[in-house]
C-alpha cells in the first residue's frame, strides 16, 4: 500500500503518528520528507508561469480590480 499525505509541519502531531501506526500495524514504513513550496507548483508549466508574471506586472502597476463581499453579492 502507498498514500501520500501533504501536511503542514504543524500537523504533525502525535495524533498523525497514531494514526500511521493504526493505519499500518505492521511491516516496515518508508518515511520520505520532501518541504513544498507553493512557488514551485505554480511554476510547474509555462502557462502557470506566464499567469503569475502576469499577476505581478498587475500587482506592480496597480492594474487590479477591487470588489467587497456586496460588489459580488455574498
Amino acid at each position: 500500500m502507498q498514500a501520500v499525505y501533504h501536511l503542514k509541519i504543524n500537523e504533525l502531531t502525535n495524533d498523525f503518528i497514531k494514526m500511521l501506526k493504526t493505519q499500518y500495524q505492521t511491516g516496515i514504513l518508508d518515511i520520505v520528507v520532501s518541504e513544498s513550496d507553493d512557488t514551485d507548483y505554480l511554476l510547474s508549466s509555462k502557462t502557470n508561469e506566464e499567469l503569475l508574471d502576469q499577476a505581478i506586472f498587475e500587482i506592480e502597476n496597480k492594474d487590479v480590480l477591487k470588489k467587497n463581499l456586496k460588489d459580488l453579492g455574498i
